[in-house]
C-alpha cells in the first residue's frame, strides 16, 4: 500500500485533519487532486477565521487584520503580512489605494473568503 492506493475514506479523514496542507495533499495523484477539491467544496469542513477587521484613513489607505492561527496563515496567503509581536495570531497588511494594487488585493482577500467556512468576528473600524 501506498500513498496513491490509500481507500477513499482514509483519503478523507486526512484532508480534514491536515486542510492547511491541501494543495501540496493535491499532488499525490488524480484520485487525492479530486477528494481534496471535494472536501474544499464543503465549506463546514474548512478552518474558520476568529476576526477580520478593516479601516480606511484620511489618505485612503487601508489596513487589514487577520486573527489565525499561525499554521493556517500560508493555507490563507498571508503568510508574508506584517506579524504583531507578541500575538502570534494576528497579522496585518497595509493597502495602498492605488490601481496597481487593486487587484493584487482583491485577489488575496478572495483567497482568504474562499478558503474559510466563517468569520467569527468581522468588523470595519471608522
Amino acid at each position: 500500500v501506498n500513498l496513491a492506493t490509500l481507500p477513499v475514506d482514509i483519503i478523507r479523514k486526512i484532508c480534514k485533519i491536515d486542510v492547511e496542507h491541501l494543495e501540496r495533499i493535491r499532488l499525490i495523484s488524480p484520485r487525492w487532486n479530486t477528494l481534496a477539491f471535494e472536501h474544499l467544496a464543503n465549506r463546514k469542513y474548512l478552518p474558520a477565521i476568529k476576526s477580520f477587521s478593516w479601516s480606511r484613513d484620511l489618505y485612503e489607505e487601508i489596513t487589514m487584520n487577520i486573527r489565525i492561527p499561525p499554521e493556517l496563515q500560508e493555507y490563507f496567503g498571508v503568510e508574508k503580512w506584517k506579524k504583531k509581536r507578541k500575538d502570534t495570531e494576528r497579522v496585518r497588511l497595509i493597502a495602498l489605494n492605488s490601481n496597481k494594487h487593486k487587484k493584487r488585493y482583491s485577489d488575496c482577500l478572495a483567497r482568504i473568503f474562499d478558503r474559510c467556512s466563517r468569520i467569527e468576528k468581522l468588523e470595519h473600524i471608522t
